[in-house]
């Protein structure tokens, strides 16, 4: 997943601060009007395009859903955990709606492009235990046994 966040904050730097920059942000487009504004939260006026919040949380709500393939639920939460964070930024009038599809977008495509740079890089690669197996999900080899929490009482 590092890789993925790694080729998304690349992409983001390339089109934000490259292609789009000085790019205006709701605050600017609605200077001099009366709107409600969320207590607390700075409006910045540039550099909009793409969200970078909403592809970092694309990116890692792909991840996840690349990781547990397999479980359904999980896939939903992650996904519903990045709109989320796509939503709460036009809420918070930091990005219009086509910023944050835009990030969501490179988010996704940076989960894509990670993906496939691994099984080009490390074709034959097996984790001989995955993390995973020990939160119930993969498959167990014979002999191993699970890591005990110190701090769980069994």
């Amino acid at each position: 997943m590092s890789l993925a966040v790694m080729v998304q904050m690349i992409l983001i730097l390339i089109f934000k601060h490259g292609l789009f920059k000085g790019m205006p942000r709701p605050a600017e487009y609605l200077k001099g009007i009366s709107f409600y504004q969320v207590p607390g939260i700075e409006l910045h006026h540039w550099n909009s395009f793409p969200s970078g919040h909403t592809a970092t949380a694309m990116v890692i709500a792909a991840g996840f859903m690349i990781i547990f393939k397999r479980n359904r639920q999980i896939q939903w939460l992650a996904l519903t955990a990045g709109l989320v964070v796509a939503f709460s930024r036009v809420y918070l009038m930091q990005h219009f709606f086509v910023d944050i599809f835009a990030g969501a977008a490179l988010g996704m495509i940076s989960a894509w492009i990670a993906r496939s740079l691994y099984f080009r890089w490390f074709p034959n690669y097996k984790f001989n235990r995955s993390i995973l197996v020990y939160f119930g999900y993969g498959k167990r080899k014979e002999g191993t046994v699970p890591i005990k929490n110190p701090g769980i009482s069994a």
